[in-house]
């Protein structure tokens, strides 16, 4: 072959094997071009609107614009007032209580008082502050610590124990300059967003600690209205009542407690950050500053209903596809839910526009709004969706708003009898419907459903019951069916559970 032909043909066959390559390496900088953006925008969606990235230095940008808003909290209490229980949220939860009661540091200075160190932030140049329930809690003198290390004497102007919410205030003197907090909106957050706390923790005033939102709605047994922020920017004693900021130095929330890592610690065995810490989210708080700075205390709206869970066996039961909403196992007398028509059995779904996915949203959804507000209310009334119209009444310090029954499990191992009068006397029953578990069976499909000895069965499968033998008639009608709903009377509550049924013995 000639010599020049066979070289123009090599390179022609070196030029045909490298054209992949670049075709390759075109696109490998075509994509790395169109994620540039999105990889330099991480954060644009907390960053404010400017769409800007984040800074290196975003953490000490916020310090900076934020940390003069953070007061450190020192509080003075007698010791016979000390001693008294501690009585906030988590009080009927001897585990949470403890770690509730740690994480405001209180420090014994002598028999006769002691000192409780907490911190808070301001929200209005005319000194208002606010900070948890528990820190300022039977104080007899609240002082708090400026940025510059000057101290201010505050007094409670309002307190709200079911959210561990307090306000303080404090009187600027002339020309003081305040820095005030910035509220942000705790509903834009996400899992996984960048969060910073300020506190004292330990007494350590100013300190700043970092991380993220690990979770959001959490319900650990602080009561109908829990709804708290998890984080595991290392938040401890002394922390309690500081901000939660976004990125764009917002308070998201008021970092509440922690869940302690024990003892053995330099501070005296006060319990360690493991990376749960909780927060009351800062719409939650604003939705109640209002009555708190006028009231002193804070005014709920009231629906007159006890509610309950919709487990997988009761979504079953009332043929839902999945489950959601909040089970009415009982309705008021006299109440706004009543008046709209509400009944046992009906599953709430819709609040004034709110989707109920889990029970514990529409005792909060409620409590936020003023009494005296007409509500449109969606639900489940077998099988079909309904609506009614009511408006939301007010709810009184000795009426339970929207009480969630406690929710029983599944599986019916127990003797039955029906209740007479002296049965009913005896027991201390006001009336003598339904009837009565005499027994339940160690192991059995009762006590796995959480029935109890004293339990009245008010009904079975949406049938009432007036005997023993009405009870035995619907159990003979469910032979087939997995489980048999029930509505049972405990005390002065009522909840509806599904019992699987076991295979007859014989």
């Amino acid at each position: 072959m000639d010599p020049t032909l066979k070289s123009m043909l090599h390179a022609r066959w070196r030029r045909s094997r490298r054209a992949p390559i670049r075709t390759f390496v075109v696109l490998l900088l075509g994509l790395f071009a169109l994620a540039l953006p999105l990889v330099s925008g991480v954060g644009d969606s907390q960053a404010g609107a400017s769409n800007e990235p984040l800074s290196r230095r975003w953490v000490a940008d916020i310090v900076k614009s934020q940390r003069q808003a953070v007061v450190g909290i020192t509080t003075q209490r007698r010791a016979s007032q000390s001693q008294r229980q501690f009585r906030g949220p988590f009080h009927r939860n001897p585990s949470l209580r403890e770690f509730f009661e740690r994480f405001f540091e209180e420090m014994p200075r002598s028999p006769r008082d002691q000192r409780g160190l907490g911190s808070g932030f301001i929200i209005s140049r005319d000194g208002f502050v606010i900070t948890n329930n528990h820190v300022i809690d039977e104080a007899d003198e609240i002082v708090l610590t400026m940025h510059d290390d000057s101290e201010q004497t505050a007094k409670v102007v309002g307190r709200d124990p079911a959210t561990d919410l307090a306000l303080v205030k404090f009187e600027p003197k002339a020309g003081m300059e305040l820095t005030v907090a910035k509220l942000g909106n705790s509903d834009d957050m996400e899992i996984g967003d960048w969060v910073v706390a300020i506190g004292s923790p330990f007494g350590l005033f100013g300190t700043v600690t970092v991380g993220v939102v690990s979770a959001k709605g959490r319900n650990i047994g602080g009561g109908r209205y829990a709804d708290f922020i998890q984080t595991d920017a290392p938040i401890n004693p002394g922390n309690s009542g500081g901000p939660l900021l976004n990125v764009n130095g917002e308070v998201i929330g008021i970092n509440t407690m922690i869940i302690p890592g024990g003892q053995g610690n330099p501070f005296g065995g006060m319990p360690g950050n493991i990376g749960i810490g909780f927060a009351v989210p800062i719409n939650q708080a604003k939705s109640i500053l209002e009555d708190l700075r006028e009231k002193g205390k804070v005014t709920r709206g009231w629906l007159g209903v006890y509610i309950q869970k919709v487990t997988p066996e009761l979504a079953g039961e009332f043929k839902l596809e999945k489950p959601r909403g909040a089970l009415v196992a009982d309705v008021m007398q006299g109440g706004p839910a009543e008046k709209a028509g509400i009944k046992k059995g009906d599953i709430i779904t819709d609040f004034n526009g709110k989707k109920i996915e889990e029970m514990e949203e529409l005792p909060r959804f409620v409590a936020q709004t003023k009494p005296g507000t007409k509500v449109a209310l969606k639900y489940i009334r077998d099988s079909k969706p309904q609506e009614a119209n009511l408006e939301v009444g007010k709810l009184e310090e000795d009426v339970v708003a929207g009480r969630a029954a406690p929710a029983l499990s599944e599986r019916l191992g127990m003797n039955v009898q029906d209740i007479t009068s002296d049965i009913a006397e005896s027991l201390g029953l006001k009336e003598t419907q339904g009837i009565l578990v005499a027994d339940v069976e160690s192991g059995g499909a009762g006590e796995k459903a959480g029935m109890r000895r004293g339990d009245v069965i008010l009904e079975v499968n949406r049938k009432s019951i007036k005997s023993v033998r009405d009870f035995e008639a619907e159990l003979n009608a469910a032979k087939g069916k997995e489980s048999v709903l029930m509505l049972v009377k405990r005390g002065d509550s009522t909840r509806f559970v599904a019992v699987k049924q076991g295979k007859e013995k014989g």
